[in-house]
């Protein structure tokens, strides 16, 4: 690609040059003098061609030289390596490979599942067949390392090579995901190996980023819980639209400075191409403090609030059912108020498939927050919605840090029924389809976004065993510890009153009448339980839950 990119700029400059010659011969000839009178036309054609064609051919011999060098590195000293993906990604790891002997790849051919490439020969290399062909390929090229140089490839085509290489036994590397990459550029430094995050890869989501940008521009944007795996994802993504202030609002000071520091070095990073200069600002703060939260609102104004704080631990909550009250409930209706107060923009409340026919403190106390956010919306006009969506891989706490911590420790993998399943979101996906929503609201709207198909989190457990390099049985035991106080088998994303229609994404659903269903007397309960929280125990508290969520039900322990 890059010789026919050089090629065609030379084609254009020369081209030009001629024509700029050819229009200074007729102006001199015009001219009363007559000092270059008989000159012929076809001087300045034959002029600049010469030139291209002498500049082609010393460029030419440089890469000739270059290919020459490149070709001794195949036959060289190193592991055989077999490139999987003869796209762009690609030929930039091999063209790094070849210029760097010291790393000690020699570089046998591709596999591409484009009929059209095989047979092809690609900077020296030929295309050898499809992925059908990885283990003859394999035997007979005496491959030691495959390289799978497929940025978009999704997570079934990498569960396929990656347990035939365990199979052939040779090691397998693969690029970043494409939304790691950084300019969209391959560097042989980034490949990595396989990760349980590329075995649940999905299709890359395109949302509207320009958009997004335009709405995020000059704004105040204020994000709660902004040292989480969410909130600290939402804040990098805002960051990218050039917002005036980004308030990183959070109860724990460690997560807090972390993920100042990061943005810090951003902003100063970004200044090189930008103008702009986004102000970060950090604050300590519980969204319980009603105070804390109004003197931050006062002092800066936000105009757009993303709300991400919340306690989202379903045992946990149901052994501190107060705490999951007082946090998702009493410190969303704090923030919904003072976003109201101070005449706020956009308000999206980061919520959960939990709070679907809820079974736990935690999902109804989700479900609250979301009525507390549909009712504003409803009596004040205002753009304030919710985004519910399922686990992210990789969050604090996640199932799949679990299994890692388990790993590491020799076992064993703990799951609590052998038919659980739950739905799964790279975090920088579900950040993504979060800010598309946030550019479409228009008030009092639940969004669900696209989780794909549930996954048996038993299955999860033995890909990562596998990718350890252990054995199920022999090396490390599962163990089944059974289901947890309000913990469901499958998690819900609709329920039946909900009407559910598209949107303007394919990954985004949205529940049109959602705010029909925020219950009338929302307020007097709440302020009900307020005066009662600390004389109640999980028994009457389940009971107030199920007076404002008639599907609220007590958690179900399925039979064996």
């Amino acid at each position: 690609m890059a010789s026919i990119d050089e090629l065609s700029h030379l084609l254009y400059v020369g081209l030009l040059v001629i024509g700029l010659q050819i229009i200074a011969v007729v102006i001199l000839r015009a001219m009363p003098s007559h000092l270059i009178e008989g000159v012929p036309y076809s001087i300045p054609l034959l002029d600049g061609i010469i030139t291209m064609l002498f500049v082609a051919s010393i460029r030419f011999s440089i890469r000739m030289f270059q290919r020459a060098n490149e070709r001794t590195l195949v036959n060289g000293d190193g592991d055989r390596v077999l490139i999987v993906g003869a796209g762009e990604a690609g030929i930039q790891v091999v063209s790094e490979i070849q210029k760097n002997p010291r790393l000690q790849m020699v570089p046998v051919g591709f596999l591409d599942d484009d009929l059209k490439k095989v047979g092809l020969k690609i900077r020296n290399l030929d295309v050898l067949g499809t992925r059908k062909e990885l283990v003859n390929v394999v035997l007979t090229q005496n491959v030691k390392k495959l390289i799978v140089a497929m940025p978009t490839a999704p997570g079934s085509v990498i569960r396929d090579l990656s347990f035939k290489c365990e199979d052939l036994g040779i090691e397998i590397l693969t690029v970043p995901n494409i939304s790691d990459l950084i300019g969209g550029r391959v560097s042989i430094n980034k490949l990595r190996n396989i990760k349980i995050e590329d075995l649940l890869r999905r299709e890359e989501v395109e949302i509207d980023l320009e958009k997004i940008r335009g709405l995020l521009r000059q704004k105040v944007v204020l994000v709660t819980g902004a040292g989480g795996s969410i909130g600290s994802e939402l804040c990098r993504q805002i960051l990218s639209g050039l917002p005036d202030k980004l308030i990183l609002l959070g109860h724990g000071e460690n997560s807090i400075f972390d993920i100042e520091q990061e943005m810090t070095l951003r902003v100063s990073r970004q200044q090189v191409y930008e103008s702009h200069k986004t102000e970060i600002i950090s604050k300590i703060a519980d969204i319980k403090n009603i105070k804390s939260l109004e003197e931050i609102f006062s002092e800066y104004g936000p105009t757009v609030v993303f709300h991400a704080a919340a306690h989202k631990h379903v045992p946990l909550m149901e052994a501190n059912p107060q705490e999951a009250i007082l946090n998702n409930i009493f410190g969303t209706k704090n923030l919904v108020g003072l976003c109201v107060k101070y005449n706020v923009e956009k308000f999206v409340l980061i919520s959960t498939d939990k709070a679907v026919n809820p079974t736990s403190v935690m999902g109804a106390s989700k479900r609250v927050a979301e009525m507390i956010t549909l009712k504003a919306a409803r009596e004040f006009g205002l753009r304030f919605s919710a985004v519910r969506f399922g686990n992210v891989l990789g969050s604090r706490g996640s199932v799949v840090r679990t299994f890692q911590r388990q790993l590491k420790q020799g076992g064993p993998i703990t799951i609590t029924h052998p038919e659980i399943k739950r739905y799964f979101m790279t975090i920088p996906e579900a950040v993504k389809l979060v800010l598309e929503s946030f550019a479409i609201v228009r008030g009092g709207e639940i969004f669900l976004l696209d989780m794909g198909q549930p996954i048996k989190i038993i299955d999860l457990a033995r890909d990562m065993i596998r990718l350890a390099g252990l054995q199920e049985g022999s090396d490390i035991q599962i163990q089944f510890s059974g289901l947890r106080p309000g913990e469901k088998l499958y998690e819900e994303l609709y329920t039946d009153k909900e009407i559910y229609s598209k949107t303007s994404h394919p990954k985004i659903t949205i529940a049109k009448n959602a705010s029909e269903f925020v219950h009338p007397e929302l307020y007097n309960w709440i302020d009900k339980l307020d005066e009662d929280i600390y004389s109640m125990a999980l028994p009457e508290i389940q009971t107030r839950f199920q007076e404002i969520i008639p599907e609220y039900q007590l958690f179900p322990i399925p039979k064996d």
